[in-house]
């Protein structure tokens, strides 16, 4: 599996260490009581979707999940506090966003997970990303940690010409934070020409240096339901548009992703890769663990046999 695309025109120069602090704002609560009694019921919401993935200038069907619960992070040590409700000052309220995706591209499986940390109202950037493609070939793994102006990165990966790396990305808007920044406040979305990290899965699939590029964002209105926030990155002929409800919670409806897409031998061609939600669900599911819980799936449209 050659991962050099040779084909793949160069149609960007990436921004990498001199990215300015980005002008984006903090979350702002409308209706706290709401929000709280939303976010802070002990419950994750769960939407199950309908993926179509560009792959090897194909497309595969398979499913994506969003998963969003609320979390006390410890800001010292950046992972889940032990002891939320500690008064120390160290535990952050956080939106944690896990996002996967299963598809089959012919013979073997892919398995993509990644897991977004962001405050809730205290500030302006996330916290943490962690993502990770599992594939027959192996493994890539990147995570990235808040620190001072910007994020420390370690990335791992079976390509040689990846290889391991560690690195810093200056402050810039985490595009995989966005969806967190939609069910938190989708008035202060950035719009306009930005700088943005864009998504670690998009990244790896394309082989593409890990740095912040141009961007241009807007939200619109689709119906009196539904908005639609676009992000456009310059350069690379790529575009995201993120559907979710107009009303609080703001609940993902769907999206795309469009983008050249090569198997790497042959010129790329411009592919769409689609997910429309079939499911959803409001549960602790870290406490359905017992076989007869697999029973629950059904709720989410998800195979009871897996």
């Amino acid at each position: 599996m050659s991962i050099l695309g040779k084909f793949l025109p160069l149609l960007f120069l990436p921004v990498f260490f001199q990215c300015d602090r980005p002008e984006v704002a903090s979350a702002s609560l409308e209706n706290p009581k709401q929000f709280s009694e939303y976010w802070d019921s002990g419950l994750a919401e769960i939407a199950t979707y309908d993926l179509s993935q560009a792959r090897y200038g194909k497309i595969h069907k398979g499913t994506a999940t969003l998963i969003f619960v609320h979390e006390g992070f410890s800001g010292k040590k950046q992972v889940k506090s032990d002891s939320p409700d500690d008064s120390s000052g160290d535990v952050i309220p956080v939106l944690k966003l896990n996002m996967t995706k299963d598809f089959l591209t012919g013979v073997y499986p892919y398995k993509l997970m990644l897991s977004v940390f962001t405050p809730r109202a205290s500030s302006p950037s996330s916290i943490k990303e962690v993502a990770s493609i599992q594939e027959w070939c192996g493994t890539t793994f990147l995570q990235m940690n808040r620190k001072g102006n910007g994020y420390d990165f370690v990335s791992y990966s079976y390509f040689e010409s990846e290889g391991d790396k560690k690195g810093r990305i200056e402050n810039t808007i985490l595009e995989d934070e966005l969806w967190n920044r939609i069910r938190l406040a989708p008035e202060k979305l950035p719009q306009g020409k930005i700088r943005i990290f864009p998504s670690a899965f998009y990244l790896r699939f394309s082989h593409r240096d890990l740095a912040s590029v141009f961007a241009e964002a807007k939200i619109e209105p689709v119906d009196t339901r539904m908005n639609r926030y676009i992000i456009r990155n310059l350069g690379w002929d790529r575009t995201l548009k993120i559907e979710f409800e107009s009303a609080f919670p703001h609940r993902i409806l769907g999206w795309e992703e469009e983008y050249p897409d090569s198997d790497f031998l042959s010129p790329p061609q411009k592919l769409i890769t689609k997910a429309t939600r079939r499911g959803l669900a409001r549960m602790a599911y870290w406490e359905k663990h017992s076989p007869v819980d697999r029973s629950l799936r059904s709720e989410l449209h998800l195979s009871t046999n897996e």
